[in-house]
């Protein structure tokens, strides 16, 4: 660890080689590997290339499938508690984590707090955030 650690930091750090793509590279890069040497059975993964059973020989794993109903209970979950919200003061906190966010010179992690105290979503912090900062965009360089 402390090797990689030490090759970023000779990189020039952290922000520069997630910026670059030079930290996702070398991720994608190292998944590439582990992948070929199982598929070459070099690495053991058990249930998937070693000690499966007959039944699963050809089976690709289990399927996930979405009751129909689930996303409508959770998206009314999701409009009750904005309708039962204080939404004056889930705009003031939303308000005061963008200002923050803004001035880049206080910790945002109580202002977060506060937003989820206001039942302010996931979402709604999220978008204040993009509007100060942008939305990082991976490169793509591999």
């Amino acid at each position: 660890m402390r090797e990689v650690m030490g090759e970023i930091d000779a990189y020039g750090g952290v922000v520069q080689a997630i910026e670059d793509g030079w930290l996702q590279r070398r991720i994608a890069v190292r998944a590439k590997e582990r992948k070929d040497a199982t598929d070459r059975g070099e690495r053991v993964v058990v249930g998937q290339n070693r000690y499966r059973r007959e039944a699963q020989a050809d089976s690709y794993g289990e399927v996930f499938r979405l009751d129909p109903g689930t996303a409508a209970r959770v998206l009314e979950k999701h409009s009750a508690v904005k309708r039962k919200r204080d939404a004056a003061r889930a705009a003031r906190a939303l308000d005061a984590l963008e200002s923050a966010a803004a001035a880049e010179q206080e910790n945002l992690m109580p202002l977060l707090v506060e937003c989820c105290h206001a039942y302010a979503t996931v979402g709604e912090m999220v978008e204040r955030l993009k509007r100060c900062w942008g939305e990082f965009q991976e490169p793509v360089r591999l």
